[in-house]
């Protein structure tokens, strides 16, 4: 497992959660 994998993966997650709370 690469941790810059789970970074991406993470980042990507928390940017759409954010993004919904946004809209």
């Amino acid at each position: 497992m690469l941790p810059l994998f789970s970074i991406v993966m993470v980042t990507g997650y928390t940017k759409e959660y954010v993004t919904q709370i946004s809209h």
